[in-house]
């Protein structure tokens, strides 16, 4: 089990105990275990969650649509999250033609 302090140095990503808090309290972390000490304790799956937020946060999803995509996932959707990721991909590309052909007639 890990601290909060250690989770986030696991994670990386520049994730802060603040951070982890936060998305606690939006739910998109779930509440974690408590030590003796009343200490916050993660297991290796909410490492993996948090991994993941931060990897779709650095893609450019907004936290209310990570959110919206995890429990999507978790619902029985396991290929829900590929989807988005390639709708991403896809807004991305178009936005790239559009700035080529805006450079291009600059």
């Amino acid at each position: 089990m890990l601290t909060i302090k250690q989770l986030t140095a696991t994670v990386g990503y520049g994730v802060t105990p603040r951070m982890v808090r936060h998305y606690h309290e939006i739910g998109l972390m779930p509440s974690p275990k408590r030590s003796a000490s009343n200490y916050r304790l993660y297991n290796e799956t909410d490492v993996q969650r948090l991994r993941r937020i931060m990897a779709l946060k650095q893609q450019g999803f907004q936290l209310s649509h990570i959110k919206q995509m995890l429990e999507q996932e978790s619902l029985s959707a396991p290929n829900s999250l590929l989807q988005h990721l390639q709708e991403q991909y896809q807004t991305v590309l178009q936005q790239l033609v559009k700035w080529r052909q805006t450079a291009i007639a600059l």
